[in-house]
């Protein structure tokens, strides 16, 4: 039930070019929402490629996010998928939203470029203004009580669990997910 909000914004956002963020903690599963959104868009067989602003080096990001020969390049006509937006070092914001928004505002933008970024971080303001398009909040795992059985039969299928199992997954904080 608490997924419901978000995957009815989620289909909607499928069925248009806006810029997709989704916000949520870390392991929430905002991109696997990303994927789900491409999956039902209106090229699902157009690359999705994939970005994460966390992983990579100040250098390695220029390369791909703003360098003309970048990886961005592959993204042209499907989705742009940039992980965790708010990791996204300070010096890279202001010229990755002009890159962006030269992409998203182009006359020739060719087939319509999606991009989409997750976030668990505060994203900068240049950023958000750009990719505020449509926002989707997953909520925690905490709140997706629901969830929790579901999981467990998905990562272990075929495995019964008695009632002080089912308690104990379900008294459980869940910290970060």
């Amino acid at each position: 039930p608490a997924l419901t909000e978000p995957l009815t914004h989620a289909r909607a956002a499928a069925d248009n070019d806006y810029p997709v963020l989704i916000t949520g903690e870390d392991g929430t599963g905002k991109t696997l929402l990303a994927q789900l959104i491409h999956g039902q868009s209106r090229r699902p067989d157009a690359p999705l490629v994939t970005t994460d602003c966390g992983s990579l080096s100040a250098g390695a990001l220029r390369q791909e996010l703003l360098a003309e020969s970048g990886g961005w390049r592959q993204a042209l006509g499907g989705t742009l998928l940039l992980r965790r937006i708010g990791r996204l070092p300070d010096e890279l914001a202001e010229p990755l939203a002009v890159h962006l928004a030269g992409l998203l505002r182009s006359p020739e933008r060719p087939a319509g470029l999606r991009v989409i970024a997750t976030a668990a971080d505060e994203i900068a303001p240049s950023l958000l203004a750009l990719l505020d398009g449509i926002r989707i909040e997953l909520p925690p795992l905490r709140e997706r009580d629901g969830d929790l059985l579901l999981l467990t039969q998905h990562l272990a299928p075929g495995t019964k669990l008695g009632g002080l199992a089912i308690s104990a997954l379900l008294a459980y904080p869940w910290p970060g997910n």
